[in-house]
This record gives C-alpha cells, sequence and structure tokens, in this order.
C-alpha cells in the first residue's frame, strides 16, 4: 500500500499514492491557493482536479480569514477519508472491503437529522453568518474609532487666548 500522504511543500499535502494520477494543472492550483494570505495549509484528496481558479477536491486551513470560493465548489463529490485507530499491520482489506460493501446504500431516515446538520450548504450559511458576523464587529470598531477621534478633536479645540490652548481638562500655554 506504501505511503498516502506525500509532501509538496511545506504547507501542502497531497493524500492519494504515488501510482494515483492527478492532473498538473491540479496541483499548480492547489500550491497557488497555499499561498494565499492567512493560509496555514492545504491538502489534496485522491479525486484532486483543476477547478475555476482554484482545485477541486482539497481541504484548505486559514486564519483569520475566510475564502467563500473555497467553500462548497464541489457539492456531492462523495470523497472521504477517514482516520482509524487500527495498526496497519491488522488491517485486512479484503475483509474490510467485506465490511464496507453496503457503504454506497442509500441512508433510512434516522440519519436525517445529522445529514441535515453537516450538509454543505448548512456550512456554507455558517460561514456566511460567521462573516456578517465578523464585519458587524469590524464596522462597531470602526464607528468607535471614529467616535473617539470626535471627542479627541473636540477637547484640542483652541478657547478664548491664542496663547493657551484648552487640552484635557485645564488650559495648557502654547509656548
Amino acid at each position: 500500500m506504501g505511503r498516502s500522504v506525500q509532501k509538496l511543500t511545506e504547507s501542502v499535502s497531497l493524500i492519494a499514492s504515488k501510482e494515483t494520477w492527478v492532473e498538473g494543472l491540479a496541483i499548480q492550483q492547489l500550491i497557488k491557493t497555499s499561498e494565499l494570505a492567512c493560509m496555514q495549509h492545504v491538502a489534496g484528496m485522491p479525486d484532486l482536479h483543476p477547478g475555476r481558479g482554484y482545485p477541486i477536491g482539497a481541504a484548505f486551513f486559514a486564519v483569520n480569514r475566510i475564502y467563500p470560493a473555497l467553500v462548497g465548489n464541489d457539492i456531492g463529490c462523495g470523497m472521504s477519508l477517514w482516520q482509524s485507530s487500527l495498526k496497519l499491520s491488522k488491517v485486512k482489506l479484503d475483509k474490510m472491503a467485506n465490511k464496507f460493501k453496503q457503504i454506497e446504500q442509500p441512508l433510512d431516515e434516522t440519519w436525517a437529522q445529522t445529514i441535515a446538520e453537516r450538509s454543505q450548504h448548512a456550512n456554507k450559511r455558517l460561514a456566511t453568518a460567521l462573516l456578517f458576523q465578523k464585519l458587524e464587529a469590524l464596522k462597531q470598531e470602526q464607528m468607535n474609532r471614529e467616535e473617539q477621534q470626535r471627542w479627541q478633536q473636540h477637547w484640542e479645540l483652541q478657547r478664548g487666548n491664542p496663547r493657551r490652548s484648552f487640552k484635557g481638562e485645564k488650559f495648557i500655554p502654547l509656548d
């Protein structure tokens, strides 16, 4: 089976065997996306393929920034990455394949709420709500700074004798 996580650059990984064919343009887009501001790490999956400017079939980790174009651009692709506590020496691919042969069957209605909570659309709505929250906070900060500046200008107005300036609570000579 070999190693499936390839380190392409310091912040770019490709989770696919060396035998997996991946388009060169998709790798270029993956590396270019890793160079975006605040981007910490990107990982291409086995189904990585080029998109319109950004790769499809990848995961992106950015700090303090949201890139809406990277969210939900491959809805329904069907790829999953599962982590297991099994030791590699204990994994028997034929037994595992047999256990998971029903995995592509439709889920029954007991899964409806889980699916709704984890849907791409729910994630996109959450990302949008968080983005609006952040924008509102930034707007409020800007308004507070402007208000503070107005008060600062008010306290620095010259009053009466041009040789004395009113600053804060008392008059201060200008010389």
